[in-house]
């Protein structure tokens, strides 16, 4: 069985997925034919990506980049 290390391709890789996130966290996407109170949250596209492409590690690395930049620019949305 491979092991796969964390070189600096895969690094860089889930940076950009986190910065992807943490650019499309300002885009809201109301749900069709739901309440108005339901929303789809798109900052979470690039996370699941990782998650499938580079492994659970890598989607969970990339997931919590998003609630740094998140309080940084002081959106009132967390995540749990």
């Amino acid at each position: 069985m491979k092991t796969q290390t964390c070189n600096a391709k895969i690094i860089a890789f889930i940076g950009m997925l986190g910065a992807l996130s943490a650019v499309l966290m300002f885009i809201n996407v109301p749900l069709p034919f739901a309440p108005t109170f339901l929303k789809f949250d798109i900052a979470e596209l690039p996370a699941l990506f990782a998650g499938f492409f580079l492994g659970p590690v890598s989607g969970c690395a990339c997931y919590y980049i998003y609630p740094v930049f998140s309080q940084c620019y002081g959106t009132d949305e967390k995540r749990t």
